[in-house]
């Protein structure tokens, strides 16, 4: 025996109770009162449902509104820090433009008082200049009990209150 069968027709669903016939049912004044009341809890239902959404709507129009402005004042921010990035990503990359031009030039400079101080020393000959100090001028070597040593401290300056002793 198939379910069908077992079952009737009308297998896997809610049979509900129909009249069959042709004839309406005729309610009792029972029946009445609670079908009266049932569609009156309905109407009030669906009354109170669009009073809901009316005010609901409201409110939403509401927090859309403010949810507007929120969003709108979001992207003012954002421009705003993004175009302040742009403007110090901009300083940035100018100052080092700058920083490497004016490391160009120390380094040129740097070279020119290289190449200076190479011309000078070469135009220097050490061995004129000793024989015009020994014969010309008549300076000497220092002897060693003229030579004072002294103990150099960081305060910035000597002062010399007395004359110095020798050895």
């Amino acid at each position: 025996m198939n379910r069908e069968e077992r079952y009737g027709r009308n297998t896997g669903r809610r049979v509900r109770n129909y009249n069959r016939d042709n004839l309406a049912r005729k309610f009792s004044e029972e029946e009445e009162k609670r079908q009266k009341r049932h569609e009156k809890v309905v109407k009030n239902s669906r009354k109170n449902a669009r009073e809901d959404e009316q005010a609901a709507g409201s409110i939403n129009a509401g927090i859309d509104l403010f949810s507007a402005l929120v969003l709108g004042l979001g992207l003012l921010c954002i421009l705003y820090f993004g175009v302040q990035y742009l403007n110090v990503s901009s300083n940035i990359s100018q100052m080092k433009s700058v920083v490497s031009d004016l490391n160009s030039d120390l380094n040129d400079m740097t070279r020119e008082n290289n190449e200076a101080y190479s011309a000078i020393d070469a135009s220097v000959d050490f061995a004129h200049v000793y024989d015009v100090a020994v014969e010309e001028l008549g300076m000497v070597f220092p002897e060693d009990n003229q030579i004072v040593d002294y103990v150099y401290q960081e305060e910035g300056y000597v002062r010399q209150y007395q004359t110095i002793s020798s050895k």
